[in-house]
Parts: C-alpha cells; structure tokens; sequence
C-alpha cells in the first residue's frame, strides 16, 4: 500500500531555530518550500500577511518548545498508530482511490485539517499545532480518521 502518512511537522519546528522577530520570513520561506500546499491553506482560510504575522506574534516559544519534547518523543509511534488505523479502515476510507495523502504539519493554529491541492491528490494538512493547544494531541488517530470521514464527505476544513 502506498504510504498516504506523510509526517512534515518537523521541518515547521525549525521555527525554534529563530528568534521570534524572525518567525514571519521562517514562515515565507516555508511557503515557499510547501508550494501550493501553504499558500492554498493560506487562501483557504483567508490569511494576510497581517494575519500571519499577528497569528504568529501570538505563539510562544514555550508552547512550540513543549510542542516539540512530546513530539520528538511520540512521532515514530503515532505514525505508526495512524497509520494501522487508516489500513484498518481502506475500503471505508476509499484508500484504493489514491486521491488524498494525509500530511502531518505545522500550521497556524487555525483548523485542525484543511484540505488543500496538491501537485497530483488532494492533502489533509492536519495542523499539529491547532491538535497541541485544544489538548488533543494525544488523540491523534481519531483526528485523522475523522478528518479523512469528513474530506470523503466534501468539507474542506473543520476543528
């Protein structure tokens, strides 16, 4: 089976690697690297670059350090826990469709999947950050199956 996982968030924790009066270039540049899925989730939701800045301005470096010690931690098991879920549910998923890609990452805290395109499917971006302050982190499995349930169902983002 292809692997419809993909696991991005770490590259949205290098933000840590800036001083926080850097975090709205770190953000262009990931943009830039994320092409169209970033900007799509930027339109989808209708993000300026004032929002951006303010939605960024808002987060704390505790908040994103403490984000990062639990992921560090879970990542390789929570791959590997949503990944058996998302298996043992294919025929209800439509997995054979091979349509969508399910994409762990680092968003602004906004909804907790957006659907957005991709270069060849279309991408649940699940927002970890968004998972992380509703205190839902841990679960994670269900988040994304029922992000999946909803995208078969035409929603394009939801909380």
């Amino acid at each position: 089976m292809r692997s419809i996982l993909q696991n991005h968030f770490d590259e949205f924790l290098e933000i840590l690697k800036y001083d926080k009066t850097e975090w709205y270039e770190f953000w262009k540049d990931y943009r830039k690297r994320y092409g169209p899925i970033v900007p799509d989730y930027e339109k989808l939701h209708n993000l300026d670059e004032k929002i951006i800045k303010s939605i960024l301005d808002s987060l704390t470096r505790p908040q994103l350090d403490k984000l990062k010690q639990y992921w560090d931690g879970t990542k390789a098991g929570e791959k590997r826990r949503v990944s058996k879920a998302l298996r043992s549910h294919s025929e209800e998923l439509e997995l054979s469709k091979a349509d969508f890609v399910v994409f762990l990452f680092g968003g602004l805290g906004i909804s907790t999947f957006s659907i957005v395109n991709g270069l060849r499917e279309k991408v649940i971006l699940i927002d970890l950050v968004k998972v992380w302050k509703d205190g839902k982190i841990e679960n994670l499995e269900e988040i994304v199956l029922n992000s999946v349930f909803k995208f078969r169902k035409g929603e394009k983002y939801g909380s």
